[in-house]
């Protein structure tokens, strides 16, 4: 019961944790534009939006966390009292010592204790199931850049690179980033790309450790 009645709320709390830190993360990597175009008040309302359903989800696992609990310490001492109840008579009629009835309460209360915590790992089940998942979602993810033809060897010591007539943009409806790049690179050198603000250095770099894939022609690695 208490692992059905957890479970819901176990894979609400593995969201909402992970929500609230997604948008604790984007508010610090963009606290500036944030502060430029002046969202910070938005962006703390969802925060807090994020914050108090996870708050909200907490204290329902508390308080059914609370239920069985209480629940368990109720059934121990039932049984406790039933074996003294029992044992009493059989004490009194001699057939047993007070000793040993005085053990088997304490086995019995003993017994209860071992399993106190299995309905809190049951509820957190479902909560450890779900941050599982979408850690399987990432493991499972297709990989939007594929390296054909690249084998699982050991990699050289240096390689160099070499762009062929290479454009890109994030969106058919946006400007080229790059358009009709040549560069090469050859193994040991060095190159400083410089540049204002949106000349496409990001993307050049993007494109080199194959984040991104280009829209024409190709990029090849020299080893």
């Amino acid at each position: 019961t208490a692992a059905k009645m957890g479970a819901p709320t176990g894979r609400q709390i593995a969201i909402r944790t992970a929500e609230l830190r997604i948008r604790a993360v984007e508010g610090l990597q963009g606290l500036a534009e944030i502060i430029l175009f002046e969202a910070a008040g938005l962006l703390r309302d969802r925060v807090r939006s994020a914050q108090s359903a996870l708050l909200a989800g907490q204290r329902r696992m508390a308080r059914i966390r609370g239920m069985s609990a209480a629940a368990m310490h109720l059934l121990s001492g039932a049984a406790v009292l039933a074996a003294l109840y029992l044992g009493g008579g059989l004490v009194a009629s001699g057939r047993l010592s007070g000793d040993t009835l005085a053990l088997t309460a304490l086995a019995i209360a003993a017994a209860f204790e071992s399993v106190f915590g299995l309905p809190a790992a049951y509820q957190f089940l479902s909560r450890t199931r779900a941050a599982g998942g979408r850690l399987v979602e990432i493991v499972e993810c297709e990989p939007a850049v594929r390296f054909e033809g690249c084998s699982d060897g050991v990699l050289p010591a240096a390689c160099g690179v070499e762009f062929n007539g290479v454009s890109f943009r994030y969106a058919p409806e946006l400007p080229w980033a790059l358009e009709n790049v040549d560069l090469t690179v050859p193994a040991g050198r060095r190159l400083a790309v410089v540049g204002e603000s949106g000349a496409g250095k990001s993307t050049l770099v993007k494109l080199m450790v194959r984040f991104i894939e280009p829209a024409t022609c190709n990029i090849r690695n020299e080893m």
